[in-house]
């Protein structure tokens, strides 16, 4: 696990570094129907191919952690072990008894309540989703991905947040929110002010290092959790 809280601090500084040059801004406007508010992600510059490489060693080492917590557990060679990850319970069952192989029942029944069945936004489960296609396939591409949009408004109106799905590679021009007030005059001008943050995202679901945050706060838990079998 240190060395993907080293990557992870790491990966922060890169993207605060590539953030300071001003590499996204947002653009806005009225929607001709609806009275909606929209803001558009827009696109200055490119992230480096680097942030992909580094959230990748980052996410890769929480993985290796788990899978040597399993080879410890195992006290066999550890051929093919590993920690299983599974939003399938039929999967799982498969594949339990390989990945499991010297496993005491005892573990194993604590390994089977770990198991994020039909949760697929599960820390865990974006763990495997990430690593799986970041070891065997592309690298995840990195873009900006905006997070915790503030309205402030008269508190005599309500916000009403339309549905934006944040998912990746976000283009320039991307719708990234769009809300309206609704209020005691409809057509009245009233001064609201947006606020947006941005950072950056990876792959098909737009995980940040907020995501891989916390998917290495539950592998430590995990990991601490089995910490009284080795002392």
């Amino acid at each position: 696990m240190h060395r993907s809280v080293h990557h992870f601090e790491t990966l922060n500084k890169e993207i605060a570094s590539f953030m300071e040059g001003e590499a996204y801004s947002i653009g806005d406007g009225y929607e001709a129907e609806g009275a909606w508010y929209m803001g558009f992600l827009v696109v200055h510059r490119e992230p480096p191919p680097d942030l992909s490489l580094i959230a990748g060693d980052a996410t890769q080492n929480i993985r290796a952690a788990l899978d040597h917590l399993v080879c410890a557990l195992s006290g066999t060679d550890c051929v093919r072990t590993q920690f299983p990850i599974f939003t399938n319970e039929a999967e799982y069952g498969k594949h339990r008894e390989t990945m499991l192989r010297g496993v005491s029942e005892t573990h194993r029944a604590v390994i089977d309540g770990l198991q994020p069945f039909d949760d697929p936004k599960h820390p865990l489960a974006l763990l495997r989703w990430f690593t799986d296609h970041d070891k065997h396939r592309v690298l995840h591409p990195a873009f900006g991905r905006p997070h915790n949009l503030r309205i402030h408004r008269p508190p005599s109106y309500e916000v009403e947040v339309g549905p934006t799905k944040i998912m990746g590679p976000i283009q320039n021009g991307a719708e990234i929110f769009r809300f309206r007030l609704i209020g005691p005059m409809p057509n009245a001008e009233v001064q609201v002010k947006t606020e947006i943050d941005l950072t950056i995202g990876f792959g098909k679901k737009a995980l940040d290092p907020f995501d891989i945050k916390e998917i290495g706060g539950r592998a430590e838990q995990i990991i601490e959790a089995f910490s009284d079998e080795f002392g």
